[in-house]
């Protein structure tokens, strides 16, 4: 499930970041004072989708929220569980405390109005979480 959820997240950033979408909506929680951005709705299901900057934020916000709560409880089930082999145990506190470094990295980018530098840590530190996440869920495969 981590996998899955991180992958459509790295996915949603990148209509974010294609959209110029990180340039909006530079508060947080909300979205200039409201849950869902005004310019939320385009013409068509798939404009919404892929070419509102408001909708793709929001949908990047609402995943990394999901993605946020299930990976601290993987990382807090992976230190708990006895019966892990020590270093998958080490990858599951690994990738939920990188994911959460990774939102963190996230909300700061977006407030201070994705400057370049930002806008790569935060791209460059997903392609490291994945790695984090993925030689988890082999290890764990493995146990």
């Amino acid at each position: 499930i981590q996998i899955g959820l991180l992958y459509l997240q790295i996915l949603l950033g990148a209509l974010v970041a294609g959209n110029d979408a990180g340039f909006v909506y530079n508060d947080w929680p909300l979205m200039n004072g409201s849950l869902v951005p005004d310019d939320y709705l385009k013409d068509t299901l798939w404009a919404t989708l892929a070419h509102s900057q408001g909708a793709t934020q929001l949908h990047h916000r609402l995943v990394g929220y999901v993605l946020f709560a299930y990976a601290l409880w993987v990382a807090w089930a992976s230190a708990r569980d006895v019966g892990l082999p020590s270093l998958a145990r080490g990858l599951g506190v690994a990738a939920g405390v990188g994911i959460a470094l990774q939102a963190v990295l996230g909300v700061v980018t977006l407030i201070a109005a994705a400057p370049l530098a930002l806008g790569i840590a935060h791209q460059f530190a997903a392609a490291i979480v994945l790695a984090i996440t993925v030689a988890f869920a082999w290890r764990i495969s493995r146990a």
